[in-house]
């Protein structure tokens, strides 16, 4: 299982008139009856099928896991998840347009693959509650001055495409897909709306799970691609005299500050959220990680280079 995040570029966002019918759906989450008055609402481009600057891509099927599975997810501000979500989205839907039509909408080109023709975007509406605590927010995505946002998420696996001569085009993930949250974060800057990624948060115990086929930090084992410790102690990408958790939990900090996932000064700040996480998780993660940092080492020679080789932990 992958757990991300990626931003995507604002200038794509629009704004949307209430209807009667987004009412409704609004009203399926709400503790009480609200009115048009009583909320503001905004259209966002949240993902696409093109390959950013990461070198990944989401492929068509992913996109509509994450359309079936954004409604109820909070909108967070710069993935805080403990805290409570700043709105909701209640409402998402892929659509296909011609490469031209997405460069209206973003400004920017989109980098499909050489088979691909037709751009697939991921749309979601988000609403909020007019109220004093949420003013300033709103008047700045208003403003533009709140440009970007991230979609955090899961995915099964991200493989490799290659090219006819064995060359790596690019990385795409693997459904099933799950969209978990989406927030208002710093930067946007991958072409068409993609943006820099950052460490997944997560999920939080609190999280909104009526659209989740499992909790995989609680029942690993209802995951279809669990990685147990006995295949974990198996594989030579684990270093054997590195089993226990507090060093796993350096390896994966390690990895991902290495990775440029993980900012330096977030250090301690991801070691007390990824505490939380099983020892399955942690091992079947760092086998995830090493392979990003050195893709190229086939996994048959791991074994003879991890003694010699910097870059595993």
């Amino acid at each position: 299982m992958i757990t991300k995040t990626k931003s995507f570029s604002l200038n794509a966002v629009e704004g949307a008139d209430i209807t009667p019918d987004m009412l409704t759906l609004i009203n399926k989450y709400s503790m009480k009856q609200l009115a048009v008055d009583d909320i503001y609402v905004r259209k966002y481009l949240m993902a696409h099928n093109g390959i950013d600057r990461d070198r990944e891509r989401f492929p068509e099927t992913i996109l509509n896991d994450f359309a079936r599975t954004l409604p109820g997810k909070s909108l967070l501000s710069g993935h805080q998840r403990p805290n409570p979500g700043i709105g909701l989205y209640f409402d998402a839907a892929t659509e296909e347009i011609s490469p031209d039509k997405f460069k209206q909408l973003t400004g920017e080109d989109i980098n499909l693959p050489d088979n691909v023709s037709t751009a697939k975007i991921l749309w979601g509406w988000i609403y909020m509650v007019k109220a004093d605590f949420n003013a300033a927010i709103i008047s700045n995505i208003e403003a533009g001055i709140y440009r970007h946002a991230s979609i955090g998420f899961s995915a099964s696996d991200l493989i490799q495409i290659k090219g006819e001569f064995g060359q790596i085009l690019y990385r795409e993930y693997v459904p099933p897909g799950d969209a978990r949250e989406g927030s208002l974060v710093w930067l946007g800057a991958q072409p068409g709306a993609t943006s820099q990624k950052s460490t997944e948060q997560f999920s939080d115990r609190n999280e909104n799970k009526k659209d989740r086929d499992c909790d995989y930090w609680e029942n690993p084992q209802k995951n279809p691609l669990f990685f147990p410790s006995e295949r974990a102690k198996e594989n030579p990408l684990i270093p054997k005299n590195r089993m226990d958790k507090e060093s796993l939990i350096d390896d994966y900090v390690s990895l991902k500050i290495k990775l440029g996932d993980v900012k330096p000064n977030k250090r301690e700040y991801v070691r007390e959220i990824i505490k939380e996480a099983p020892k399955d998780f942690l091992e079947r993660e760092i086998v995830v990680l090493v392979r990003r940092r050195n893709p190229l080492i086939p996994l048959n020679s791991q074994q003879e280079k991890r003694d010699s080789n910097p870059l595993i932990p």
